[in-house]
């Protein structure tokens, strides 16, 4: 995503957040996320729960998203995965955090997001490592 292509929060109907609700990082990244004035608009799911299945069907089935591929935004019909989905939501999130800030200060430079962003999926495989659990989302679909 360029910044030419940058979402308009004033034309969203739909925002969905895809995250591993196992990843203390990505629960954490889903649930402390403030969005500049959508937050009517804002739908967290998580990637291990069933309803995510039904929400994503038809994306996974045509291969637009894949699971375990990094979390992902749904905004009315577009779906953005990994680094594109933060760059997304860099754009549309107000930066009162310290951490929120740092992200989207990353984030809202796509190729410096591009090369943060597999150094972030470690982390979390290492979180899960350290718990002694899988990082992978098993489901029927994928």
């Amino acid at each position: 995503m360029t910044e030419s292509t940058a979402v308009s929060s004033l034309a969203i109907s739909t925002l969905r957040i895809f995250y591993d609700g196992d990843c203390i990082l990505c629960n954490h990244y889903a649930h402390h996320l403030q969005l500049k004035q959508i937050t009517q608009y804002l739908e967290l799911v998580d990637l291990r729960n069933e309803k995510s299945l039904i929400l994503l069907q038809e994306a996974l089935s045509k291969g637009i998203v894949t699971l375990n591929k990094g979390m992902i935004v749904q905004i009315d019909s577009a779906y953005y995965q990994g680094a594109q989905a933060i760059t997304v939501l860099s754009h549309l999130t107000t930066s009162t955090r310290a951490i929120n800030r740092i992200i989207a200060m990353i984030f809202k430079t796509p190729a410096l997001g591009n090369s943060v962003y597999p150094l972030m999926l470690v982390v979390r495989k290492l979180t899960f490592w350290v718990q002694g659990k899988s990082a992978e989302i098993k489901t029927s679909i994928s």
